[in-house]
């Protein structure tokens, strides 16, 4: 679930002129400012399912090189991939597959919140997710891996009195190699499943007060990032860059409602987006094992579809989404090398630039080499 869904304030396909349209009688029967407890059949995740993908998915951060002078041995320290695993790998044997090339186990946890604020329909929503990963390092430039992220994102719907929960899981292998001593590529690939349960007020004047439509379904994602990076160690500052590529897509399951006179059949739709970015980052180590760190990324995207294709958005809905396709985000953190290849990191990262869209994330990071 991951840029946003922003709902058409336009409900149809032919509309007025402003001056015409406000002295229109408002039609109880399609969503409206004025009738927002019709607004896409109360189908929350019609509104927040493109920004849930956006937010969950998974970015590469890129690989760099520290050079670390200890106990008279020369050595590199690196990290890599997926977000917020971190690598802290020695380069001890250059032959492929060599028995001294380290594994690695970590584990990541994350909190985001994030909100819509477009006129007919906005919301607020939590994600938390767990990751766990396993990888290994090869002929001290590859490193392969597998994880596993657990995600609960829960969202509130207040124009319809409604809500969501949605539990998924997803399998993620990658790869990063080093390419040569200024650049190295990032390959991730996601494939996963969610389930999610929903709830809001039955509109209809025929229902008693307070009723409530409940549903739910079912959704297949996968995604692919790729990102080339570069980095230039300067004594105890690492200045870097990347470029990369995300698509990322949700098919989701039809559902039909329960619960009161308004309850609606709603026909499965896909969710998809592509995105490229660009970003620049800096560190900088003091009292060897002590990392601060920064960065800033501009994103596009270069397709999406809201919801329309694969069965579409319910019936009485038109919708839109205004052409706002760039977002700012800015992250700050602090890196922790221990001994034995242990690395502890924490990131705080804020998404900007949106019209009526905003995210700010937390996440925890813990990786032991052995």
């Amino acid at each position: 679930m991951y840029t946003r869904l922003l709902i058409a304030l336009l409900v149809s396909t032919t509309m007025l002129p402003l001056a015409a349209r406000a002295q229109v009688t408002p039609n109880p029967e399609r969503c409206s400012i004025e009738t927002r407890d019709f607004c896409l059949n109360g189908v929350s995740n019609a509104v927040t399912a493109f920004d849930s993908l956006r937010v969950s998915s998974v970015s590469s951060r890129g690989l760099q090189d520290n050079e670390d002078e200890k106990e008279g041995k020369r050595g590199k320290r690196k990290r890599a991939g997926d977000g917020t695993i971190l690598i802290a790998a020695s380069e001890k044997v250059p032959l492929f597959g060599g028995a001294d090339e380290p594994w690695a186990v970590w584990a990541s946890v994350g909190r985001s919140r994030f909100a819509s604020s477009v006129t007919v329909a906005p919301y607020t929503a939590e994600l938390e997710t767990m990751r766990v990963g396993v990888d290994r390092l090869f002929a001290g430039r590859y490193v392969l891996g597998v994880a596993m992220l657990s995600e609960h994102v829960t969202t509130r719907t207040k124009y319809n009195g409604g809500g969501q929960t949605v539990d998924g899981t997803v399998m993620v292998p990658y790869l990063s190699v080093l390419l040569g001593n200024t650049f190295s590529l990032d390959l991730n690939a996601g494939f996963g499943r969610g389930k999610a349960n929903q709830d809001r007020v039955d509109p209809s004047l025929a229902a008693p007060v307070g009723t409530i439509l409940r549903a739910n379904y079912r959704a297949d994602r996968e995604f692919l990032s790729a990102t080339l990076n570069a980095f230039l160690p300067r004594g105890n500052w690492t200045f870097g860059g990347r470029v990369g590529y995300l698509h990322s897509k949700e098919d989701q399951t039809g559902f039909q409602e329960t619960g009161g006179p308004s309850a609606r059949n709603v026909q499965g739709r896909e969710v998809k987006l592509g995105q490229v970015f660009a970003g620049l980052d800096a560190a900088y180590r003091f009292a060897n094992n002590w990392e601060p760190n920064a960065s800033l990324v501009y994103r596009r995207d270069v397709s999406r579809n809201d919801g329309r294709a694969g069965g579409g958005l319910p019936g009485a809905v038109g919708a839109t989404q205004p052409d706002d396709r760039t977002e700012w985000e800015w992250s700050a953190g602090l890196r922790f090398f221990g001994e034995r290849g242990m690395t502890l990191g924490a990131e705080f990262l804020k998404t900007r630039g949106r019209e009526s869209f905003k995210n700010e994330s937390f996440n925890l990071t813990a990786r032991f080499e052995f």
